[in-house]
């Protein structure tokens, strides 16, 4: 039997290569998926070198996702491995220049080491590249609220409405702000404003059910602090900055496509629930997939 002649076998060939490719990549963005799962099992138990293990795979299969190399970063972080997590943080900011968990795990982690200023100056260049988006405004009101700077705080999540006027998140955190400061009704309108905007949100439905009857165990205090960020009530300084036991996340819950091929060109990601916990990427709606904050 005679042979074909090659130019009736270069389409077929070509087929083939581009089938064979596919379904690596399809395979790798699976495993890396499984991986990720796992090692978000495992972060949640406290398993970090494990967890830490399972994110390295998941990136090793999908080097285009900055939700992998944030986990693996706070994984590294978590193990006290500050200059390992710090090159990762970085890493997926080069993947997606607006990853807000990834900014918001090396603010944490410079803010740590004592590194207040540069954490500012890097919200604040990040703000510079985004100026219409809520997000950067956000963590740096985080920052400000962490470091008791709270009037800074309200300054900056006020401005992230100006620019997106329904965002959830931005709310909730004003909420919060007035809430430690003891201006109940404004937090109670701003939860409830969050809420309308996005429903599912236990910790702000639990907090509106809990202010009146925090409001009435708890002394009135001005809407803005006193000296060197100290809040201030009927007068006097209190010693220390007022916050809450659970902190707001600073970013939403996720709504993920299931796992697909990785792209060539980084997407901004969606947004997710708070930076330090570890997250997945979730299949498709109806539920997202919400991890515990951890501030």
């Amino acid at each position: 039997m005679r042979a074909a002649p090659p130019r009736f076998l270069q389409p077929v060939l070509a087929v083939l290569i581009a089938c064979s490719a596919a379904a690596v990549c399809g395979c790798n963005s699976s495993n890396a998926y499984m991986q990720n799962r796992m090692g978000t099992a495992n972060y949640r138990r406290g398993q970090h070198a494990a967890a830490r293990q399972q994110f390295r795979l998941a990136v090793l299969d999908n080097p285009h996702n900055a939700d992998y190399r944030h986990n693996l970063a706070a994984a590294a972080h978590k193990q006290g491995d500050w200059t390992a997590a710090e090159r990762v943080y970085r890493d997926a900011l080069n993947v997606d220049p607006g990853h807000q968990p990834s900014y918001h795990g090396l603010a944490k982690l410079m803010r740590g080491q004592g590194r207040h200023a540069e954490a500012v100056n890097m919200l604040e260049t990040w703000k510079g590249y985004e100026p219409y988006s809520a997000k950067p405004y956000i963590e740096l009101a985080w920052l400000q609220r962490e470091t008791g700077d709270i009037a800074g705080a309200e300054r900056s999540l006020r401005q992230a409405l100006r620019t997106q006027p329904r965002h959830p998140v931005a709310t909730a955190h004003l909420g919060q702000v007035y809430q430690d400061t003891g201006q109940w009704n404004r937090a109670t309108a701003m939860y409830r404003h969050s809420i309308a905007n996005h429903w599912d949100q236990r910790e702000l439905h639990s907090r509106l059910a809990t202010l009146p009857r925090m409001q009435r165990g708890r002394p009135r205090m001005m809407a803005y602090p006193g000296a060197a960020g100290q809040p201030v009530v009927a007068g006097r300084q209190f010693p220390y900055p007022v916050t809450v036991q659970s902190p707001t996340p600073t970013y939403a819950p996720i709504y993920a496509a299931a796992p697909t091929a990785p792209a060539q060109t980084a997407a901004p990601s969606p947004p997710t629930l708070d930076a330090d916990p570890a997250h997945t990427t979730a299949p498709a709606p109806p539920h997202p997939v919400p991890l515990p904050p951890e501030g």
